[in-house]
């Protein structure tokens, strides 16, 4: 089940271009991660909030992931004009992800902590990857 899950979404990820390997890996494993905290979030969140609060940071770090990952393979291939497009919508992710962190702390009462949390699974699937690369051992390849 899990091996055709991650070819499927390996699958998916590679007819929308994601093309370098190490990038669909890294992005495969970050959407699998924010499935698995949504399907907790959704089946455990009435009982813990913070749970629900984590998975939403979670799919706010997926969805910047995603796009940042085909942006930077995008650049790679065609290189001109790279900085300034990167640039301007990195700031404009980053900017957009602040209003939407605004908005669910101050409108929807969302925990920081939990946000925090979610919002590092950025960090760990990065980590994941690259102690994988280290230590020559695939990262659920």
């Amino acid at each position: 089940m899990t091996g055709r899950l991650l070819t499927g979404v390996e699958r998916w990820l590679l007819r929308r271009g994601y093309a370098h390997r190490d990038t669909r890996v890294m992005v495969r494993n970050q959407i699998v991660l924010t499935g698995a905290l949504c399907l907790l979030g959704l089946g455990l969140g009435w009982r813990w909030r913070w749970l629900a609060d984590t998975a939403l940071g979670a799919v706010l770090m997926t969805l910047n992931f995603y796009l940042l990952a085909g942006f930077l393979q995008r650049v790679l291939v065609h290189r001109d004009g790279a900085v300034p497009n990167l640039l301007v919508r990195f700031y404009g992710r980053l900017f957009v992800t602040a209003l939407a962190l605004a908005a669910l702390v101050a409108w929807g009462g969302a925990s920081i902590p939990a946000l925090l949390l979610g919002l590092s699974t950025g960090v760990a699937t990065v980590l994941i990857w690259g102690i994988s690369r280290v230590t020559g051992k695939p990262s659920a390849n």
